[in-house]
């Protein structure tokens, strides 16, 4: 049975080594070959002749070969140095700590992916082969040695261990690229990049949704640099989990500037778009709302946040960091939205609104906020999301008054 960390003497030698946990892309320790430039053989054998012997075999196969005489001293060496070996061949019969119990406690730690093990005995019989194996070595050899076997059953570790390591990088790669493009994006772009070719996509109908921090420029001029990247790191990472929650895709920050975008997901735009892209602000305004702005005695921070709906070019943009950006007059529409808007408001579009109205379920009320001059539009009716979770009377006296005033002014 395998033995567990907590306890006898493997426990004592391999602790130096718990440093992260067990899982295939943990690398609390590098291999040799990845700081040294060389492969690295750790032999462990309580015979000073077969450390001798392979010593022999592995050096003029180019391999840098470190050696030692127990269990115990292996977990010492490792964990003092740093860094594993690239392959470990281990004696089974050893005094302290048998083969076998070494093994056992090294996969508590590393994979048989991350760490190959090759078990050395003079038994080949089928049960010392199989005993071997449920601890977890990777393949195993028979004394005495036979340099051709020996140096192929080491290449054949070492290819495995490359190409697991390859698979891995590429599974970050496309975890990082999932962080950056949507999915339907990330299956097209090897293609275009091979064919020289970039990814270009019409969307019919898009909703895009910014949202800014009310009073910005003097809260940043009030706090230090450290207080403000706090402060926007714990907003923007609260929009993120929405992003997920609500199946958006956030395009980009700039400053205290936030923007997402919905119904891109495919050809074929999804019907409840704006709904989410609305859902999606009202949790935004929730989240701020438990932000303390700092020097203000309490007082919560605001933000505005305006939707858009239409259609939409985008494409990726960047090489070494790639966006799926969007470009077009609806994008420009739904930030007018956010800037003419109000605080702890979703302002929302005529587009918008239409859909909106056309969801049977009717889970959104909107009400009129009148027309109001929009950057290069010219006169725009507006709405605002009416629910108790927006200060959306605040915002209809707000408009009727800007009305009046500007009615005043005209006569």
């Amino acid at each position: 049975s395998a033995m567990s960390v907590g306890s006898g003497a493997g426990a004592a030698a391999c602790a130096s080594l718990v440093q992260l946990p067990h899982d295939d892309d943990s690398f609390a320790m590098p291999s040799a070959s990845e700081l040294i430039g060389q492969v690295e053989i750790f032999c462990v054998d309580d015979d000073a002749i077969n450390l001798m012997v392979l010593q022999g075999l592995l050096q003029p196969e180019g391999f840098r070969v470190e050696t030692c005489n127990s269990g115990p001293e292996f977990f010492d060496v490792v964990g003092s140095r740093g860094y594993l070996p690239d392959l470990l061949l281990l004696d089974v019969m050893m005094p302290v700590m048998s083969g076998h119990e070494v093994c056992q406690q090294l996969r508590l730690l590393y994979p048989t992916t991350r760490l190959p093990v090759i078990m050395i005995s003079a038994n080949a019989g089928k049960m010392s082969i199989i005993e071997g194996l449920e601890a977890g070595c990777n393949d195993y050899v028979t004394k005495p040695f036979d340099r051709a076997e020996l140096v192929a059953r080491i290449t054949t570790q070492l290819r495995l261990k490359s190409l697991w390591r390859l698979e891995l990088d590429r599974a970050q790669e496309l975890g990082l690229l999932r962080r950056m493009l949507p999915d339907h994006v990330i299956s097209r772009l090897k293609v275009a990049e091979a064919e020289g070719m970039g990814v270009v996509d019409r969307h019919e109908c898009v909703s895009v949704l910014f949202s800014d921090v009310v009073e910005y420029t003097s809260l940043a001029a009030s706090i230090s640099n450290e207080q403000l990247v706090s402060l926007l790191n714990r907003m923007f990472a609260g929009f993120d989990d929405l992003c997920d929650r609500h199946g958006c895709y956030k395009v980009e920050t700039v400053g205290d500037a936030y923007m997402v975008v919905t119904g891109h997901e495919g050809p074929v735009a999804s019907e409840d778009h704006a709904q989410r892209a609305v859902a999606m602000a009202l949790d935004m305004i929730d989240h701020v709302r438990s932000i303390e702005r700092p020097n203000a005695d309490g007082a919560s921070l605001q933000i505005r946040v305006g939707v858009n709906s239409g259609p939409v070019v985008a494409g990726v943009v960047g090489k070494k960091m790639p966006r799926y950006c969007f470009f077009g007059d609806t994008v420009n529409t739904a930030s007018r939205m956010e800037s003419n808007g109000f605080p702890m408001n979703c302002t929302v579009s005529a587009s918008t609104k239409e859909l909106l109205d056309a969801d049977p379920s009717r889970p959104y009320d909107t009400i009129s906020l009148g027309h109001r001059r929009i950057k290069g539009k010219g006169d725009m009716e507006v709405f605002t999301v009416k629910t108790e979770r927006t200060d959306w009377t605040m915002a209809l006296e707000h408009a009727a008054g800007a009305a009046a005033a500007a009615s005043s002014s005209s006569l």
